[in-house]
C-alpha cells in the first residue's frame, strides 16, 4: 500500500527531519505562492522530486484512505513504510506495546506522545488493530517515522518475550490499579494500553507485572485513550528523568 503524508506542517517536519523516506512530493497548483515557494526551497536542498497537479488529482489519490482528505494541497508520497524487527528493541529502556488500539487519530496521538515523553519503540499487533495510514500520520505530527514501530502477530507471547530479557510490564486500567503517582517505574519498562472500549485483555492483564491507573474524581468516568497515554508517559517520563 502506498503511504503518504499530508498537510503543510506534517511534510514541512518529514522534509526536514526525514527527506531520505520520501519519494516525491506533490502540490496542488492552487496552494498559496508562499507555502509553495517554502516546499519548493526545501524540496530541492533535500533532493526530493516535486509534481505539481490540480488539487482534484490529490483529493483522488487520497479518496481511498480517508473520508475527509484535508490535505491543504501538499502530499508527500513516502517509500514503503518500514516496521522494526522486535530484536531491535530489546535493548531499550522504555517501549510501549498497544493492545488493538482501532481509530487512526486516537494511535497517531499516541505515538506523538510516545516520541514527545522518550519512548524508545511501539509495539503494534497485526491483527485487529489499526495499521499506519496516512491519518494516523498526520494525527501523530510526524512522529511515526521518528519512532522505530514492531508490527507482531501475538502480544501476548511478544510480552513473554520482554520479560524473559528482563523487561517489566506494567499495563494501564480505569480502576483498581496502583494510582499513577505512587507507581514507581521499574526499568527496561513495557507500557501496555488498552483497546479504546475494552480496555486490556483478560490475557494481557495477566500477562502485566503492575496495573496502573490514573487517579480521577469519581464522577468523571474514564479519559480518551489517548489522552490517558500521553498522562501515563509524561508521569513515566518524569520520574525516570527525575532519577537520572
Amino acid at each position: 500500500m502506498v503511504t503518504y503524508v499530508y498537510g503543510f506542517h506534517p511534510v514541512i517536519e518529514l522534509l526536514t527531519s526525514q527527506p531520505s523516506k520520501v519519494k516525491k512530493l506533490i502540490l496542488a497548483k492552487e496552494i498559496k505562492t508562499s507555502k509553495r515557494q517554502k516546499l519548493l526551497i526545501l524540496a530541492q536542498e533535500k533532493d526530493v522530486p516535486v509534481k505539481i497537479y490540480p488539487r482534484m488529482y490529490l483529493d483522488k489519490l487520497l479518496e481511498k484512505t480517508t473520508s475527509k482528505p484535508v490535505h491543504q494541497g501538499i502530499l508527500a508520497v513516502l517509500k514503503e513504510f518500514s516496521f522494526c524487527e522486535l530484536e531491535t528493541l530489546i535493548s531499550s529502556r522504555l517501549l510501549l506495546a498497544l493492545d488493538h488500539i482501532q481509530d487512526p487519530q486516537n494511535l497517531g496521538n499516541i505515538i506523538r506522545s510516545a516520541y514527545a515523553f522518550g519512548v524508545d519503540g511501539v509495539i503494534l499487533p497485526k491483527d485487529r488493530s489499526v495499521s499506519i495510514t496516512p491519518s494516523v500520520i498526520k494525527a501523530s505530527a510526524g512522529a511515526v517515522i521518528k519512532v522505530p514501530i514492531s508490527r507482531i502477530t501475538n502480544l501476548a507471547q511478544t510480552l513473554d518475550k520482554l520479560k524473559s530479557k528482563g523487561f517489566w510490564i506494567v499495563g494501564t486500567v480505569v480502576k483498581d490499579g496502583i494510582p499513577l503517582w505512587d507507581f514507581k517505574p521499574p526499568f527496561p519498562l513495557v507500557v501496555v494500553v488498552g483497546h479504546e472500549q475494552k480496555g486490556l485483555s483478560r490475557l494481557i492483564r495477566e500477562k502485566c507485572d503492575f496495573l496502573i491507573t490514573i487517579p480521577m474524581k469519581s464522577n468523571i468516568g474514564s479519559l480518551n485513550v489517548a489522552i490517558a497515554t500521553a498522562v501515563c508517559l509524561y508521569e513515566i517520563f518524569a520520574k525516570f528523568k527525575g532519577h537520572e
